[in-house]
């Protein structure tokens, strides 16, 4: 939430007397792009950049509303506007943008990066690179992935934020609030760019008519984007990396539906080798909190029965996902850096053994809130 608070004082206190962070230039003098896009250009090799501007009734908005008001979807007028530029290399699609703009491109305070899934692994690779290496993109902006065009993606304004690259800070501060967190930085892409063991996952986000919609990840497999996961799938991977808040799996009880909320508290990976064969074995804990039982029924004596069913159903559930993904050969929970740490020249052999691994998953659970009546 800081984040967004010290993007909210400078938007508000852009004006004459206001130069630029490591720069002498007047902010009034520089476009503040907030968001990214990368996708596929027009031809083979092209790339087509988005960026996106507050325009000066977006400024206004957010100096009126703040984070929490703000005309959004409600307004007829633009709070942001989109420039796009295309060419074989991101330097030359920037230039572009640049020759149609009459203010210095700024990039100290973006909030969010878009990938298309159509990008290619040649492209997300030249673009890792260039935001590695360009200085000064703020290297905490989230990472997203889109398959609608990108286009549409940074025209939507949803109603509920003053300007649309503010709603990732919003969604993302709140942790509590997401069934599954899936906030990632561009340090964790550029970071999944250099370990060639793991692959990279994004949140999907999907515009709608006046909102976002962000409840999907996308799995990556060598910088291409190789699965798009149910929200239910999603789920499943937010337990094995520690992110699910609000999951609910749901136990009927003769007839009657009792649903189990809670989130992941710890998850364990070991492997062996017994016999040259790759075994994964995962240990889970969950905790969680009853949210439904026959009011006149004592939930206390049946708490045993319900902790072992969500044991087994969650087990049973990701085991089913951990073999599809191994299988595919995509590796987002970074089992196999530790092996080609000590083995570097084993690639070949960690990725078949990887593909054909048994896996064993063993899941406890806990309820800790049982509510009323118990």
């Amino acid at each position: 939430m800081r984040r967004l608070g010290a993007l909210m004082l400078l938007l508000i206190a852009v004006g004459p007397g206001l130069s630029g962070c490591g720069s002498n230039q007047l902010l009034t003098h520089r476009a503040l792009v907030l968001a990214l896009g990368f996708g596929p250009g027009p031809h083979k090799r092209d790339l087509a950049l988005y960026m996106q501007i507050p325009t000066p009734q977006g400024l206004a908005s957010v100096m009126a509303g703040g984070a929490a008001g703000g005309s959004g979807g409600g307004s007829s007028k633009k709070t942001t506007v989109v420039l796009k530029g295309t060419g074989a290399t991101v330097a030359k699609a920037f230039a572009q943008i640049q020759a149609e703009s009459n203010q210095d491109l700024y990039l100290g305070q973006l909030q969010a990066v878009i990938f298309s899934t159509q990008l290619s692994q040649a492209q997300m690779e030249v673009i890792g690179s260039t935001l590695t290496r360009l200085g000064q993109v703020d290297k905490t902006a989230y990472a997203l992935a889109a398959t609608a065009p990108l286009d549409k993606v940074l025209h939507t304004e949803p109603a509920v934020s003053p300007m649309a690259p503010l709603y990732y800070a919003t969604e993302f501060s709140c942790s509590a609030c997401q069934t599954v967190r899936l906030d990632r930085r561009i340090w964790s892409v550029e970071k999944r760019m250099a370990a060639p063991a793991v692959d990279l996952w994004l949140p999907l986000l999907k515009p709608e008519k006046a909102a976002f919609q962000l409840d999907q990840a996308v799995l990556y497999h060598h910088l291409k984007a190789h699965t798009i996961l149910t929200p239910e799938k999603t789920e499943l991977l937010g337990y094995l990396l520690g992110r699910t808040e609000k999951g609910f799996v749901d136990v009927p009880w003769h007839g009657f539906p009792v649903s189990i909320r809670g989130m992941a508290s710890r998850t364990h990976f070991s492997t062996q080798w017994p016999n040259g064969h790759l075994h994964i074995t995962v240990h889970m804990h969950i905790m969680g909190e009853a949210n439904g039982f026959p009011i006149n029924r004592k939930i206390g004596w049946h708490v045993p029965w319900m902790q072992a069913a969500v044991s087994r159903q969650i087990a049973n559930r990701e085991l089913r996902f951990l073999e599809s993904m191994s299988r595919e050969n995509i590796d987002v929970l970074n089992l196999g850096e530790a092996y080609l740490w000590q083995h570097p020249h084993q690639g070949a052999r960690w990725s078949h053994a990887y593909r054909h691994a048994q896996w064993t998953v063993h899941a406890t659970t806990t309820l800790s809130n049982l509510g009323e009546g118990t």
